[in-house]
């Protein structure tokens, strides 16, 4: 793949996975970041469960989605991430 070859020649680690299945050890990370991706995932309950299961107890999860984000609040309150949805953007309710 050519962005994962770009990727490695700049220096950064570059590791095979799926957002439903992580390749890495629980509590491997302080952060966590999930930019316009959990909207194209096959599981989203999955994927956040595998975001929380690698993050450190005391770690930092963030998630940002390009459209309304009340689809996911349960998602990811369902595997114990409290979510601001200010922070996200305004609530459904508040669109026009």
């Amino acid at each position: 793949n050519a962005m994962l070859t770009h990727a490695a020649a700049r220096g950064v680690e570059v590791v095979r996975g799926v957002a439903e299945a992580l390749p890495f050890s629980d509590g491997s990370f302080d952060h966590v970041l999930i930019v316009t991706t959990i909207c194209f995932v096959d599981e989203p309950h999955a994927s956040m469960r595998e975001a929380r299961r690698v993050l450190r107890p005391d770690g930092v999860l963030v998630v940002h989605v390009g459209g309304p984000i009340r689809p996911l609040l349960k998602p990811l309150n369902d595997c114990g991430v409290d979510c601001l949805e200010g922070i996200c953007g305004p609530p459904q309710s508040d669109t026009t």
